[in-house]
């Protein structure tokens, strides 16, 4: 899937002052081109540790980096609005990013919780949203796995 051996992970900077721009701007770049020159993959965490940071489409747009779609991963988790993680998904796709590792993160008390009503799940089993999936539908799963996505379990 990839053409590197190796995929760092590196982080953006945090929110805080709401100004995206400084030393925490330069030591990303830093880090990009670094990670980039030793022909390595990049992976970069969506608001790591529950802790608010500025995104990867945000970061790269604001300090001007080149998109290097074949080595960049863009993590995203399920702490937004579904709102905002279309908006994040297109710039994504008008960007060319290529990978996605969608996990379910750490989450905190500043950052929003993906609703599953709003992604479809037909209702909420404790901390787990519940999808029906059936065997018919568009995506190539057994029905086993089919039966415990159904019954509120965690796959992987």
């Amino acid at each position: 899937m990839f053409d590197f051996n190796y995929l760092v992970e590196i982080l953006t900077p945090k929110r805080g002052d709401g100004n995206l721009a400084g030393n925490a701007l330069n030591l990303f770049a830093e880090r990009y081109y670094r990670v980039i020159d030793h022909g390595l993959g990049i992976s970069v965490p969506d608001n790591p540790m529950g802790q608010p940071r500025y995104s990867l489409l945000q970061t790269i747009a604001q300090a001007g980096l080149p998109v290097i779609s074949h080595r960049t991963v863009m993590n995203l988790n399920t702490f937004h609005t579904k709102e905002e993680l279309d908006e994040l998904l297109l710039k994504a796709a008008r960007m060319a990013i290529k990978y996605l590792l969608v996990v379910r993160g750490d989450g905190g008390p500043n950052l929003p919780k993906l609703s599953p009503k709003s992604i479809g799940g037909l209702y909420h089993l404790g901390d787990n949203p519940v999808f029906h999936v059936k065997p018919s539908d568009r995506i190539n799963i057994p029905a086993r796995v089919i039966g415990l996505i159904n019954c509120g379990h965690e796959y992987l």
